[in-house]
């Protein structure tokens, strides 16, 4: 058994497993600090994954200890090594004890002992790596001849364009909803293959340069080696900061402190790693071959050839079963960078071609050069097509969403953002996930005087979370699955051009109570002041039906006759029929007298629910029962909504039965849409495409109301219109005055008015929209036909045309329209924080 722990692949299986947990310990208390992350990660359980690993993060790290002490036990007589093994293991002993009496999930959230955790985790991969290389007996000689290393990098460029590039077109037939011709694909692979190459020739010529630099010191390959890891933490820190962390919208003194932590924690790993990986082959190894061990297969090549084929399958294995469930291609990302590195160390113990000759910087040269070239001729490939049906940023663009590796090889090259756009992007990403400041609440009041003599109908507010209009049959003649939605739109309004001001529900759905935008903040407290819907509703003297969830139970005020619904069942577990029906269980329960307004108790109802079974967190792994079917539909989630109908349908047919129908207003919406494959992309991250923006919006209205209101169906809407329209449906009316100042553009208005109202100003107006999550804004204009968008996480824009039938067009601006655009975001932006009195850090 000892013998067995002491091998290499035994060792080296087991130190891996210590830098996974640890890894994901450090990740999960990163997450539970950052305001935003604990928000919506963690408080609401997105992830079960993440969740369990917590809950059993104990009992996990017993297991990986008991497994690390096997493989330090055979070393543990080795003189240099001794102290430091059982130091080690009496150190592991005390932190199992603390992690059991401080279990992970429930440190208390952002609190400044999650960042210190995240750090400290991090210190036994380096204790680790200290005992590793006193247990082992292995130098590193001269560093390797660095004229090999250039056409290893050239082979790996090659291996991996052709592994990603082959599959690109697969991956668009299967994706839809991408047109691509012959000449796109081609034009497609061209420029893929050109940024592989220029990326590995790049990195070629650091490890190069580093060859070059330790061949001057006095233990040359004792010096390469160091710079090695000193090269591989700081590839490591870039990918953490740029791949991990900053789609998180984790920025600044922590994402620099916990990346270059882990980084080294990881590289130091490595090393340790790598010295088992090599000490069985020769006391002496060049210091490349060195560090590469864990790797470099000294197997046949036919066994290493299989092996680095495999590779390649199994990267695409992973890809397709991560890519529905993914945070902006996160996880694609990380998969192909691994391949990177192993296909780098099986071509090299392929390689056979002899070194560069002494000029060899002819080659690097080339490449450099051909890549220039590329990049200045890339955007002048339109003038050159006369049907103008070629656009080359958006050919590019919808390839990388077929080809991780080329994503990632642009990613790290740069995006070709204009100069001009970098003062831009940095005032995104100043007023966006704010941090450590204490902003005091706005007050947003829609009236300053009750009217007490209106009656108040009951209200039903369904915000069903992800439900995507075109899902729904009054928006998609297609859909054959919603008869009872399509039944209830038939007596309700439906707003055809409906969509959120933010692409998520971290603040979509706080700014829909507030009526109003609200500034990038999670968030600023108490939120009562902000709440108009909560004023509403406690002066109207509602009894609350109300979900608990994380996001009521910390913004909507809690009240002596609140019902709170889906009590103590998992978040992610809420779901529209469990909810309804619970509802309809209390509200059949209520005497006939309460039903009928009579009696002691005459409230009025006010129910509020997001259930979350369309959340690509429960549709990732969503099955469809036997003998469902919905072609031209992702099937999972047409699934769902079938369900959903049903059970709506149900709690309508309760609502008529108790007579609560005829005088209820109810309103079924979503907070945001979610992207079902639309250019590879799953779910809502940071980004606000059209898909995720688009939201249905019906609403029913009793008929006494509707006699004496009007509806612009035709105009657009926002989901921050629903808090202002129910005063109107209330009698209380908002102010609807024409927009005097920039803050008009920011409240919502009324969508049932009088009919001598003036709202036409409404359709002429350009609207801020958001994601809640990173420094993304868009401007939606000529009447919710055109969105603009602009990244300042990836430094990219976007511009669509947007279809009255949902079908949207990528379109191109020019220079003027795009100036303008960034004018008036910047002018609606900075009235938010103006309004707030934020003023952003210099």
């Amino acid at each position: 058994m000892i013998r067995l722990f002491s091998r290499p692949l035994s060792v080296g299986l087991v130190r891996a497993l210590n830098v996974a947990f640890f890894f994901v310990t450090s990740v999960y208390c990163v997450l539970a600090f950052n305001p935003f992350t604990y928000e919506q990660f963690i408080q609401p359980r997105v992830s079960a994954a993440l969740t369990s690993f917590a809950v059993w993060h104990g009992a996990i790290h017993w297991l990986v200890l008991s497994m690390t002490a096997l493989t330090l036990a055979p070393f543990l007589n080795r003189p240099r090594a001794n102290w430091i093994g059982w130091s080690y293991l009496a150190a592991s002993v005390a932190l199992s004890a603390w992690f059991f009496t401080h279990p992970l999930w429930r440190q208390e959230g952002t609190s400044n002992g999650n960042l210190i955790l995240a750090v400290v985790s991090t210190l036994p991969l380096f204790w680790l790596a200290l005992f590793d290389h006193a247990a082992t007996d292995i130098e590193a000689e001269s560093p390797a001849d660095f004229r090999s290393v250039l056409p290893t990098c050239w082979q790996t460029a090659a291996f991996v364009f052709a592994v990603y590039g082959v599959a690109a077109p697969l991956r668009l037939y299967m994706t839809g909803g991408i047109p691509f011709t012959a000449t796109a694909l081609g034009l497609g692979w061209i420029v893929s293959g050109l940024w592989h190459l220029a990326l590995f020739t790049v990195a070629g010529l650091v490890l190069t340069i580093i060859s070059t630099v330790a061949g001057y010191a006095r233990s040359p390959g004792r010096m390469h080696y160091w710079l090695l890891w000193a090269l591989t933490t700081a590839a490591a820190t870039f990918v953490l900061l740029q791949v991990l962390l900053a789609p998180l919208a984790i920025r600044g003194a922590t994402a620099w402190l916990v990346s270059v932590s882990t980084a080294a924690g990881v590289a130091s790993a490595w090393s340790g790693i790598a010295r088992h990986a090599a000490a069985h082959r020769s006391a002496v190894l060049p210091s490349l071959d060195l560090w590469l061990a864990p790797i470099t297969l000294r197997k046949s090549r036919a066994a290493v050839s299989a092996g680095l084929l495999g590779a390649g399958i199994l990267a695409h294995l992973c890809i397709a079963r991560i890519s529905t469930f993914d945070w902006e291609f996160m996880l694609q990302k990380l998969v192909t960078l691994a391949l990177w590195v192993v296909a780098f160390g099986f071509v090299r113990t392929l390689a056979t071609s002899r070194p560069m000759p002494r000029r060899f910087w002819i080659g690097p040269s080339l490449v450099i050069v051909l890549f220039a070239t590329g990049q200045v001729l890339l955007p002048r490939l339109a003038a050159l097509d006369h049907d103008g049906g070629l656009t080359p940023e958006f050919v590019v663009d919808s390839y990388a969403a077929v080809d991780p590796s080329f994503r990632v090889a642009r990613d790290l090259l740069g995006s070709g953002t204009p100069a001009d756009a970098a003062d831009f992007y940095a005032f995104l990403r100043a007023h966006s996930t704010i941090e450590g400041r204490q902003l005091e609440p706005v007050n947003v009041d829609f009236v300053r005087q009750w009217n007490a003599r209106t009656p108040t109908p009951h209200v039903f507010l369904f915000i069903i979370d992800s439900l995507r209009p075109d899902y729904l049959s009054p928006y998609n003649k297609a859909v054959g699955f919603t008869p009872a939605i399509d039944a209830f739109a038939a007596d309700s309004f439906v707003f055809k051009r409906a969509f959120s001001r933010y692409a998520g529900t971290g603040l979509s759905v706080p700014a829909i109570w507030a009526g109003s935008m609200i500034i990038h903040k999670q968030y600023v407290t108490p939120f009562g002041p902000t709440n108009a819907l909560e004023k509403l509703v406690s002066a109207k003297g509602y009894r609350r039906f109300i979900t608990e969830d994380h996001l009521t139970g910390e913004l909507f005020e809690a009240s002596p006759d609140t019902v709170d619904l889906d009590r103590h069942v998992p978040e992610m577990l809420h779901t529209f029929c469990r909810t309804t029906g619970e509802l309809a269980s209390q509200l059949e329960g209520r005497s006939p007298h309460e039903r009928h307004g009579a009696g002691a108790s005459r409230a009025p109802i006010f129910a509020l629910t997001r259930p979350l079974e369309l959340h690509i967190g429960n549709i990732a792994s969503a099955a469809v029962p036997p003998g469902e079917s919905y072609p031209g539909f992702h099937a999972p989630y047409a699934s769902r909504v079938r369900r959903i109908d049903a059970c709506f349908g149900e709690f309508l047919d309760m609502l008529r039965r108790t007579r609560l129908y005829d005088d209820s207003i109810i309103v079924l919406t979503s907070d945001h849409g979610d992207s079902l494959g639309e250019g590879q992309r799953w779910g809502h991250g940071f980004t606000a495409f059209p898909e995720v923006l688009r939201i249905p919006l019906i609403i029913r209205v009793p008929r006494a109301i509707r006699e004496r209101l009007s509806a612009d169906v035709a105009r657009v809407a926002f989901s921050t219109d629903i808090t202002p329209t129910l005063y109107a449906l209330l009698g209380e009316t908002p102010s609807t005055h024409g927009p005097r100042d920039t803050r008009d553009l920011l409240l919502g208005a009324p969508l049932l008015v009088d009919p001598s109202t003036d709202l036409s100003w409404r359709r002429r107006e350009s609207y801020l929209v958001a994601s809640s999550y990173g420094p993304v804004y868009g401007l939606i204009s000529r009447n919710g036909r055109h969105l603009y968008l602009a990244d300042g996480v990836e430094s990219r824009e976007y511009v669509y045309d947007l279809g009255a039938d949902r079908t949207d067009v990528r379109v191109g601006m020019t220079d003027a329209e795009r100036e303008a655009s960034r004018q008036a975001i910047r002018q609606q932006i900075g009235e938010l924080a103006a309004w707030y009195d934020y003023l952003p850090d210099p």
